[in-house]
Parts: C-alpha cells; structure tokens; sequence
C-alpha cells in the first residue's frame, strides 16, 4: 500500500496544508527486525532505491563478513536517514537520493557505478565511499561544499587534466581524497 493512499488531501479538504503536513508526516520502516519512523519522502526515496536495484525491503540482509554478498545498512536520526549503505548490489548508476537531504555518509562499494552524479542536493554529505566500482572521472562533487573524505579506491579513473584538476579542488578544500 502506498502511505499517499491514507491521506488524500483534497478529498478531506486539506490541499492547502499538504507541504507542511507531507514534511512532518511519518512512516513505520521495518529494517533487520527493528522498526524506524522516517519523513514518508525519504521512505518513498529508498523503497525507490531498492526497486531499482532489484531488491524488496523484506530481502534486506544483515551484514555477515564471511560471505561477500549485498549489505544494505541505513542509520536514521530525528526521522532522517544520515547513513545509506548498499554494498554488493549490482548498481549501474548512482541512486537518485535528493530526497535525502540529511544523509552524512554513502557508501556504494562494491557495485558498477560508472558516474558520480546525483549528489548536487545532498548538502550535509561529508563521506563518500565509492570503491571498487567503474568510475573514470572525478566529477559531480563542487557543490559539496561539506565533504570530508572520499573513498575511489579499485576504479577506473583516468590520469588527465580534468582528473587532476579535480583532485587538485578536492585537496584545496580539505577533502581527504585516496583514489
């Protein structure tokens, strides 16, 4: 059941309070037996996340170092989630996240991301780990303005100008890089 269906604004004549109450509105989200209440937006943002990377919330697995297999991992605070971990899942492209304006730390290990992208919106990003994955260019991260470090360990990035140039910007701006 999608959580708009609960609600409908119009038909309860509540339209013109609908941002407000949206934003404060929250959900039950079920991870590894313990039960969290997010902003209804970021449950919507992650149940996205997961489809697309072929997954059902009910799949999700607990971390087991023995195995090499796909770890989902998520920390939320004041309704927020400030920790998206999917590791091992096959993921083509970076996830659309702009819903996830509170996230602190992403860690997309271990998957087949070829681009950074999608991160312009995540103000309060200050970790990124984005090893072992397909990355060629060091791009997409100027408007992180509080990114402290950022993992690229195991990827595919070129040694030319523009990467250069990049590496430079980062290093300016105290970003611990290690590529």
């Amino acid at each position: 059941m999608n959580p708009r269906d609960v609600f409908k604004p119009k038909e309860d004549g509540l339209e013109d309070k609908l941002p407000k109450y949206e934003e404060e509105l929250k959900i039950p989200l079920k991870i590894h037996g313990i039960t969290y209440e997010i902003k209804i937006k970021e449950y919507e943002c992650l149940m996205q996340i997961l489809k697309e990377s072929g997954t059902k919330l009910e799949d999700v697995k607990k971390y087991d170092p023995k195995n090499n297999q796909k770890y989902f991992g998520i920390r939320i605070e004041n309704y927020s989630i400030t920790k998206l971990q999917m590791n091992h899942y096959q993921l083509q492209k970076m996830p659309y996240l702009k819903e996830l304006s509170q996230l602190q730390t992403l860690n997309l290990r271990k998957n087949f991301i070829k681009k950074i992208e999608e991160l312009d919106y995540l103000n309060k990003l200050e970790f990124i780990n984005l090893n072992f994955n397909r990355i060629h260019e060091i791009e997409g991260l100027e408007k992180l303005s509080k990114l402290k470090k950022i993992l690229l360990v195991g990827n595919f990035i070129i040694r030319d100008e523009e990467n250069n140039k990049a590496i430079k910007k980062l290093i300016k701006n105290e970003v611990n890089i290690l590529v």
